[in-house]
């Protein structure tokens, strides 16, 4: 997965810039789910790091503080094709530097 530099803003509110992406378990996903996104391919739909905290878990290793995304489904389909069940695949923005 490739992302550029530059940033796309939106009227409604600050700049994203092209963030990052995040591999971790079903089970690891499921301690920063967003309970309203739902699930698909047993994993969570939504992921936030706040999650963890409002929890108080420990946030999951190689998330990165304030992430905030959505399940990566083409990584993770091609996950389940080759053959591993459990792992879900994310992708966010990161706001703008202002």
């Amino acid at each position: 997965m490739m992302f550029g530099a530059s940033c796309a803003g939106r009227n409604d509110g600050p700049a994203a810039c092209p963030g990052g992406g995040w591999c971790a378990t079903a089970i690891e996903a499921g301690t920063v789910a967003e309970p309203s996104t739902g699930t698909t391919f047993t994993c969570p739909i939504g992921v936030r790091s706040a999650v963890a905290a409002e929890s108080g878990a420990a946030l999951p290793a190689g998330m990165p503080a304030g992430a905030k995304g959505t399940l990566d489904e083409r990584t993770t389909r091609a996950k389940r094709k080759a053959g591993d069940a459990i792992t879900c695949c994310y992708v966010w923005n990161d706001p703008c530097p202002a």
